[in-house]
């Protein structure tokens, strides 16, 4: 968190917006949470690891098998995780190769870290009380996956603002102009505040 932080000390940025898809929506809802002065809204997009119940034995057990895979086998080894851009079946097909020959590069050291240190410990689902900046989750309907996690959202935390949106897990990749409408239209609530948009849900097609 204090890296991001100070992304936004250089920048000279008091307070900002952010945004976080996947992997990347655990760390801006950490954020949001540990600096919240610092935050005027947060977006996500689906992120079963940020809203995990658990981490149990079968998590554990993928987890390390995946790490000894990428210790034997490097990139190859990458390419066969589910959430390798090559496997999107819904992006356009420039956007996938280039993410793909950026998933190539990506050192696999680095992967082995963060699956080893901030997986097993990436939820924040009973920490979500405290969040204060503004929040919205949209959500790509289509993963079925994510669907209870966005359900409970729902139900046990109202003030978080829920857009659904026919698509998959990177909706923000897969339907942009609709990720983008939901961003612009929650932003520019004349009102926008904790409680302004309480259980705000609306669906786009």
């Amino acid at each position: 968190m204090k890296a991001i932080d100070e992304v936004r000390e250089r920048l000279q940025i008091d307070r900002w917006h952010i945004c976080g898809q996947s992997f990347g929506a655990a760390l801006t809802l950490r954020y949001a949470l540990t600096y919240p002065k610092r935050v005027l809204a947060q977006i996500f997009t689906n992120a079963n690891g940020a809203l995990r119940a658990d981490w149990t034995r079968i998590n554990d057990q993928r987890n390390r098998a995946s790490i000894e895979d990428i210790r034997r086998n490097g990139h190859a080894a990458m390419r066969r995780m589910i959430y390798h851009p090559c496997h999107a079946k819904r992006f356009p097909p420039d956007v996938r190769d280039i993410l793909s020959k950026d998933a190539d590069a990506t050192d696999a050291a680095g992967i082995i870290l963060l699956l080893e240190q901030a997986t097993p410990v990436l939820s924040v689902r009973e920490r979500l009380g405290d969040l204060r900046p503004p929040t919205l989750l949209i959500n790509g309907r289509w993963e079925n996956q994510f669907q209870p996690a966005r359900n409970w959202l729902s139900e046990t935390h109202p003030h978080i603002v829920i857009i659904d949106i026919e698509g998959g897990h990177s909706i923000n990749i897969e339907r942009p102009q609709e990720f983008d409408a939901a961003v612009i239209h929650f932003l520019s609530a004349p009102e926008r505040g904790p409680a302004s948009q309480s259980g705000t849900q609306w669906q786009a097609k």
